[in-house]
């Protein structure tokens, strides 16, 4: 990052310091930041809701197996581009690529043409998770790891206050404009993600040393890709490995609260009013269905804007990166441990809040800041293969799960729980081991 010159905190870092330490002349490199992940994630949550009324559940579910299949050559692709291209000019592209597909999308659904919508559920899964790994190589990239563990849990603010103000843009803006627009108003909002970026990185170099920028500069990226990268270091195979599992964990909890959120809106309807017939207790049931996810999503949403404004920064002061790493899976453990002892909707519901809130705050700033003392190499291509691969994959596997438990092995929810509690386990493991395979991986001048 660039040097910061002898000066005193400014009104907007002292106020900013709430959430970490700011030193002098940081601040607004980080707003910056901040400002970029939450138009990614906000213009994310724009896109999700036109996804879900474009495809059916059927498609959804062929979309995620087709999506995990061309992830591969996606991100073959991407990292043969970030070998070519210096990070400003990267990351410049592959937005205005995604922007260039909102159009044409945007066109297709004018068009009303058929299968758009199974096409645009699968771009969707990879734009998300290529797009987002992206942002925090590139956070990666401009801070060291002293400068990453504070001002990660500021930027990720950013990210947690963006997925709340999506999904309510969608709904207003929805309403006055129509479904297809806003795959325009996605676009917009990309292309100031790329006016963010320019500035940020103009930002950060006159600071540099010229023996710095020239490196910078003339740092080309080897030709190794992502998945090479990984089967070649072990630090990186247990981080993927991590999140494959973390994954599978919590895509089988998402499916164990649906369930359960399903169930029970069947039983309320039922109750409600005895004697309905088949179309008034489905409108029922989707009524219950309704309020059961927004009155959840609204808890995760603020319980995970909090935990990230309030403790996150806190917790890796205290903790480390390496003891908070251990403390999310143990969390988790004692959450599915309860639903194994009691599978009670109110058990169900505040063990996966607590689950999906933590890792919307805390798990994913942990995520990025594995990254900070890697080489610029792996941040691009090796956690590009981790962030949308291994992820993709671990939703395939918990469809696999959830496939064989309900139809061979009629699990219950009980059985589900005490299932992921293996899986929880080998998380743990694998973070044990990162932590051993970090003081190895890690060069003698970055520690």
């Amino acid at each position: 990052m660039s040097a910061i010159s002898e000066q005193k905190a400014s009104v907007p870092e002292r106020l900013l310091s709430i959430v970490t330490v700011i030193n002098p002349g940081e601040g607004l490199t980080a707003v910056l930041m901040a400002f970029n992940i939450f138009m990614l994630l906000a213009a994310y949550y724009i896109l999700k809701p036109v996804r879900e009324a474009f495809v059916t559940t059927d498609w959804a579910n062929t979309g995620t197996a087709i999506m995990a299949l061309l992830l591969i050559p996606t991100v073959k692709a991407y990292g043969a581009v970030a070998a070519r291209v210096a990070r400003k000019k990267l990351i410049s592209y592959v937005s205005a690529f995604f922007i260039s597909n909102l159009v044409i999308f945007y066109i297709l659904a004018e068009l009303q043409v058929r299968y758009m919508g199974v096409i645009f559920f699968i771009w969707v899964g990879i734009f998300n998770n290529m797009v987002i790994a992206q942002f925090w190589a590139y956070g990666n990239d401009i801070y060291d790891p002293q400068q990453g563990k504070r001002l990660f849990p500021l930027i990720m603010m950013g990210s947690s206050i963006g997925a709340i103000v999506g999904p309510l843009a969608a709904a207003r803006l929805g309403n006055l404009l129509g479904t297809n627009p806003l795959l325009l108003v996605a676009g917009g909002m990309l292309a100031i993600c790329i006016a963010l970026t320019c500035w940020i990185d103009n930002r950060e170099k006159p600071g540099l040393s010229s023996q710095t920028q020239k490196k910078k500069a003339e740092d080309v990226l080897g030709r190794e890709g992502g998945f090479e990268l990984i089967w070649k270091h072990r630090y990186l195979l247990y981080i993927a490995l991590l999140i494959l599992v973390l994954n599978i964990v919590n895509t089988t909890g998402e499916q164990i609260r649906r369930e359960t959120f399903n169930e029970h809106a069947r039983l309320s309807a039922s109750v409600q009013i005895p004697a309905l017939t088949d179309a008034q207790m489905k409108e029922a049931i989707k009524k219950n269905k309704l309020q059961l996810n927004a009155d959840f999503f609204f808890w995760v949403n603020l319980l995970a804007v909090s935990i990230q404004g309030l403790l996150v920064s806190r917790i890796l002061k205290i903790m480390e990166i390496w003891g908070a790493l251990l403390l999310v899976p143990i969390i988790v453990f004692l959450g599915y441990g309860m639903m194994a002892l009691l599978p009670a909707l109110w058990v169900v519901r505040a063990v996966k809040i607590t689950e999906n809130s933590q890792d919307y705050s805390l798990m994913n700033t942990l995520r990025a800041a594995l990254y900070l003392p890697a080489t610029r190499e792996m941040k691009y291509k090796a956690k590009q293969v981790i962030d949308t691969f291994f992820v993709r994959l671990g939703d395939l596997f918990a469809a696999g799960i959830w496939f064989i438990g309900v139809h061979h092995l009629a699990l219950t929810t009980q059985g589900f729980a005490r299932l992921m509690l293996v899986f929880i386990i080998a998380w743990l493991a694998l973070a044990v081991l990162i932590r051993r395979e970090h003081r190895i991986f890690v060069p003698v001048e970055r520690r």
